[in-house]
């Protein structure tokens, strides 16, 4: 900062004090550098908070699915909203018919729609990629397979369903690596 300079103006003494152009330049480069750093992590963030979400959803989804086939006594099946079999929208919940497809003669037991910005969902069964069976008895439980989630053409998470209806996460992006070591996440309850 630079100080102690006299100038005289009208007989009388000014010292002149402030920044110099040098010191407000890295001032700014500092400032300016925290600012992009802040806009790239909270973009980071907010993308693996997205994943975080569109996952426990589909958790949500698995684990209502799994109930209702226990409570009605009978298979259930889910099947994705668009007619194009693109997860990604969202998925209705019905009884179990024989082509595995949800027609408006079925009996809709719930109906899921998301909102995932920039996130693919898709479903890659042991039977089919069209459908989710989950049946009411321990003999035929549910047919395995895994929902993938994607941004681009990345794979960004796994949920690998087993035969009983019980849901695992993995490849999931974490901010601390200490924490993938530790391998899959079990997200039953």
């Amino acid at each position: 900062m630079l100080t102690g300079i006299c100038c005289k103006l009208n007989n009388v003494c000014w010292i002149k004090k402030g920044f110099t152009l040098i010191e407000l330049l890295i001032y700014l480069a500092i400032v300016s550098s925290l600012l992009i750093m802040s806009i790239v992590f909270g973009q980071v963030f907010f993308q693996r908070n997205q994943i975080d979400v569109v996952a426990s959803e589909i958790n949500n989804a698995i684990h209502y699915a799994r109930n209702m086939a226990m409570i009605h006594g009978v298979p259930v099946a889910l099947n994705p909203i668009d007619p194009l079999q693109d997860w990604t929208k969202g998925m209705v919940l019905f009884i179990d018919n024989k082509e595995h497809h949800y027609t408006e003669k079925d009996k809709l037991l719930y109906q899921w729609q998301w909102k995932n910005q920039g996130i693919r969902i898709a479903w890659d069964g042991f039977r089919s990629n069209e459908y989710l069976v989950l049946a009411s008895n321990l003999n035929q439980a549910a047919c395995s397979g895994s929902f993938h989630l994607m941004i681009g053409q990345k794979d960004v998470g796994q949920l690998i369903i087993n035969r009983l209806g019980h849901v695992q996460i993995q490849n999931k992006p974490t901010l601390n690596p200490s924490r993938d070591r530790e391998g899959p996440e079990t997200l039953d309850g």
